[in-house]
């Protein structure tokens, strides 16, 4: 029994490729980086059942955009319904707004600037020209400082709800 898949990873690649050309020309981003790609193979093979294959494709992009206006509620609908290959998620913000991030030490724009691949520029250039630094310390006094924020909320919320539960408040 061999599995045939319905989908070639040319076919995908040709798909997503021409969604992105679509994407930019619509949105005119300065770059689109991708983050991640999950892709799930389900393979149906047997004696006493119809062989049966499908792939299913979830890509994740970062949009940079040139303006700080947020636009990822459009951005997103355009994929969801100009991408009927798999799923596209999305998220777009101005490239001040990643700077400023950058610089605040925000782990996730500098993992996906050192880390992602970048599917397109405005100005061509898809090659990285620098590596930019993760700080842990940084990282550590800020995680401290959201704990100390939110524990208090999470004691509080623990306490309401042992409190109903103690008063036998099942509906609230």
């Amino acid at each position: 029994m061999e599995t045939q898949f319905s989908q070639s990873g040319q076919f995908q690649k040709e798909n997503f490729s021409a969604f992105i050309k679509e994407l930019v020309q619509k949105f005119k981003p300065e770059q689109i980086y991708s983050f991640s790609k999950n892709i799930d193979f389900k393979v149906n093979n047997g004696c006493f059942i119809e062989n049966r294959s499908a792939e299913n494709y979830h890509y994740f992009l970062l949009m940079v955009t040139e303006s700080v206006t947020r636009i990822e509620h459009e951005v997103q609908d355009f994929a969801n319904n100009h991408y009927p290959f798999g799923k596209i998620t999305i998220l777009a913000h101005g490239k001040e707004t990643i700077a400023d991030a950058i610089k605040a030490n925000n782990k996730f724009f500098i993992t996906i600037y050192n880390d992602g691949q970048i599917l397109y520029s405005r100005d061509g250039m898809v090659q990285r020209t620098h590596i930019i630094n993760f700080i842990p310390t940084q990282g550590a006094v800020k995680a401290q400082k959201h704990y100390n924020h939110r524990f208090p909320l999470a004691t509080g919320f623990l306490k309401s709800a042992k409190e109903c539960l103690t008063n036998q408040h099942y509906n609230l």
